[in-house]
């Protein structure tokens, strides 16, 4: 499955900050996330499931370019879900 992740979300707490800034693409092959604890890896892939809606940026899957603003109605996202992560990543 051919996969383009470049995305960009800024993510605010108080006076913590978080800036996920992810950019890779993978074909056909075995696609690996790693990095330390808070780097990001869960974010991504939350964005990769229509969870989290990046700030900006563009993610393709198999070809087809999905507008981020829509992304989570596009991958079937549950959004009482969504919202229930928002609420968590703000605390």
């Amino acid at each position: 499955m051919k996969i383009f992740v470049d995305i960009y979300k800024k993510l605010t707490s108080g006076q913590r900050c978080f800036e996920l800034d992810a950019s890779f693409a993978s074909c056909d092959q075995w696609t690996v996330l790693f990095g330390p604890s808070g780097s990001g890896k869960t974010l991504t892939l939350k964005a990769l499931a229509g969870l989290l809606i990046p700030d900006s940026g563009r993610i393709s899957i198999q070809d087809v370019a999905y507008a981020l603003r829509d992304y989570a109605d596009q991958v079937d996202a549950d959004p009482q879900e969504l919202e229930r992560i928002q609420a968590r990543l703000s605390d």
